[in-house]
């Protein structure tokens, strides 16, 4: 097939990224974990097909539960959630299949998620883009 050209901000791919791990996860788990509203950008990782509803949580309010699809395997090249990289091989790997994460993903030596620099990442702003080469604007 065609080859994808994908443009994710750092914000998207961090989000992304916890998704994958720790998937099915509910959105207030998702920002306790990056410490930042996560709505846009999941969102946005919706409308791209990396990202889709998998069910309901049990808790108060029944809140969607998110997982990765299909699509995101293929954009990373992975037969399956079983082929997924360490966590720090993460963006490496996507870099290696094409990946433009567009600014550098915030991590914290001591791998505490709820690092002071990670508040700074700008959520849903305009660089959060994904483009596919050869598909009509």
């Amino acid at each position: 097939g065609e080859r994808r050209r994908v443009r994710l901000s750092a914000a998207a791919f961090e989000t992304l990224a916890v998704i994958a791990y720790r998937q099915p996860v509910r959105r207030a788990d998702l920002e306790a974990v990056r410490g930042v509203q996560c709505g846009a950008v999941l969102k946005n990782l919706t409308e791209w097909n990396l990202v889709r509803v998998v069910g309901q949580h049990e808790g108060v309010g029944r809140p969607n539960l998110y997982g990765t699809t299909g699509e995101f395997l293929e954009v990373l090249g992975l037969t399956g959630l079983d082929s997924l990289p360490e966590p720090e091989r993460l963006a490496e790997r996507g870099r290696d299949q094409g990946i433009e994460i567009l600014d550098e993903i915030l991590t914290d030596d001591r791998g505490d998620s709820s690092a002071a620099s990670d508040k700074e990442v700008t959520v849903g702003g305009t660089e959060t883009v994904l483009e596919r080469e050869g598909d009509p604007a």
